[in-house]
């Protein structure tokens, strides 16, 4: 049912436990300096608006020891878990708030000053009274200098999925959560059959809701079933943030930030535009953008020339890749709609340069002469984004890796948690359910030989099943042989990747 706190968000239920690596500060003060503007480097205060369950500011939190961060949300459920996981990992330097929006900026001292305020996702999801609470909350604890990254659903990507969300709210009359979007799915895949010409009208559509079987439902529930729910056009958000003294410099998106992202065509298109509004739009219709990654700045100090080619070549950055690069002569990486090819000799020099122990991208362009500073720190950004390079840290690797344990045997325990930290970077992996539960067993002295039977007695316990292609396995047989072959993979590839990594 509806409460009048959510303000016509649903909270029904909670948020899934992801990360996102876009909102880690050493991504983003990678991407300020790419784009000539000096970001808070250590020591900084971190602020995430709609922390949701917790889990990357947790991250980001065990990662920069140095610095203090601060979740809010307006769910207790979330702030709950939020406070029990970073007591668990006995995290000092992160705080989480249980507060409305539209509260806190009538009380920002709550806060306190912040050099980041970060809203992944959140602000196209909230009616536009809690938006400008957000943004008037921003505008009063920001520092001047401070840096914000808004990421939010945007037009024309967005536009297919309307008359499915629009459905969703209807059904929200008679039914909730996941009952509403399965019930949506399935009178949407009856009109296909049916051949209505909305599929004509909108042919991605059908992808849409084809892609929904494979996505989290704690986080379809989140996406679909508020009635605030509005994707807006870039021009929209950059005219609102413009009255609470923020302005745009740029991107967190790798697309939008090089120019090998575009075809010729459709860059000469882009930049015959001179108004940044007008700009970004054309920019966001030649690729169909569907979510854009903002950056603003409360007052900007830009980088000289001189000193940001410092600053890029100064950077190290670390292989985090674990295998070579296995393709033809040219690799291919996809971003929203585009596709940018490299050569795979490039890329995988660029990346044997930087090595596992890392080096700085000056120490690459002197071992990679035929290209230039800025040449390798865009070519690294390509493979930042893909997960084969990271910003190297100096953390306490032993006080991760402790982390690391903790949340392998947190997941043992039925937490609902697949990332562990890398120790030397700003990255974090994803592990599949069994291979956490395999790691934990390890951690605790399960010999090689018996992880598979203690995988399945695990399974078990937890009320799990595996799966080929869709069909629960039943059979305990079957499902031995499965546990088996988790337990081979686990034992060839992904510990001794965990290993080489220091990710344990």
């Amino acid at each position: 049912m509806s409460n009048s706190w959510s303000h016509g968000y649903y909270a029904d239920e909670g948020y899934e436990y992801g990360y996102h690596t876009e909102t880690s500060p050493s991504y983003l003060q990678w991407m300020c300096t790419l784009q000539g503007i000096d970001a808070p480097k250590d020591n900084f205060t971190y602020l995430d608006l709609g922390c949701g369950q917790g889990l990357s500011l947790i991250f980001h939190a065990a990662l920069h020891p140095d610095s203090q961060f601060i979740g809010v949300d307006f769910m207790p459920r979330h702030i709950a878990h939020a406070r029990s996981l970073a007591k668990r990992l006995a995290l000092r330097n992160i705080t989480f708030i249980e507060a409305d929006f539209l509260d806190l900026a009538k009380w920002p001292d709550k806060i306190g000053e912040v050099d980041y305020a970060v809203a992944h996702g959140i602000s196209t999801w909230v009616s536009k009274e809690v938006r400008k609470g957000m943004w008037s909350l921003v505008s009063k604890v920001l520092k001047p200098g401070g840096i914000v990254y808004n990421s939010y659903n945007t037009y024309p990507g967005w536009h297919s999925a309307s008359p499915f969300q629009h459905l969703v709210i209807q059904l929200n009359n008679h039914m909730r959560g996941k009952a509403a979007i399965d019930l949506a799915i399935k009178k949407m895949s009856a009109l296909k059959d049916a051949n209505a010409v909305l599929f004509e009208m909108l042919p991605s559509l059908d992808m849409r809701i084809d892609g929904m079987s494979r996505s989290d439902p704690a986080y379809l529930v989140q996406e679909y079933n508020n009635t605030a729910w509005q994707p807006l056009y870039v021009a929209e958000i950059l005219q609102e943030i413009s009255e609470y003294k923020l302005d745009y410099f740029g991107t967190a998106n790798v697309v939008q930030l090089f120019d090998a992202s575009y075809p010729p065509s459709l860059l000469e298109v882009i930049n015959q535009e001179s108004s940044l509004h007008m700009r970004e739009t054309i920019r966001d219709f030649a690729i169909g953008q569907s979510f854009r990654r903002d950056l603003y700045a409360k007052g900007s100090l830009a980088l000289g020339k001189a000193l940001q080619i410092n600053r890029l070549g100064e950077q190290a950055l670390i292989s985090t890749q674990t295998e070579l690069i296995d393709n033809e002569n040219a690799v291919e990486m996809v971003y929203e709609n585009l596709t940018v090819t490299f050569d795979k000799a490039t890329l995988q020099g660029v990346i044997d340069a930087f090595g596992e122990k890392g080096a700085t991208v000056n120490d690459v362009q002197k071992v990679l002469p035929q290209f230039s500073v800025q040449e390798v720190a865009e070519i690294a950004t390509y493979l930042i984004h893909d997960g084969k390079l990271g910003i190297k840290t100096g953390h306490c690797v032993d006080k991760l890796k402790k982390i690391n344990h903790e949340l392998a045997h947190a997941h043992l325990d039925g937490g609902p948690y697949n990332y562990l930290a890398f120790a030397r970077t700003n990255r974090v992996i994803r592990l599949r359910n069994a291979d956490m539960m395999l790691l934990s067993h390890h951690l605790q002295g399960v010999q090689n030989q018996d992880l598979d039977k203690k995988l399945q007695e695990t399974m078990t316990i937890l009320n799990k099943r595996f799966c080929i292609e869709g069909r629960e396995i039943t059979n305990p047989q079957e499902s031995l042989e499965q546990a088996k072959l988790h337990a081979n993979h686990f034992l060839d590839v992904v510990l001794p990747a965990l290993v080489s990594q220091e990710v344990i």
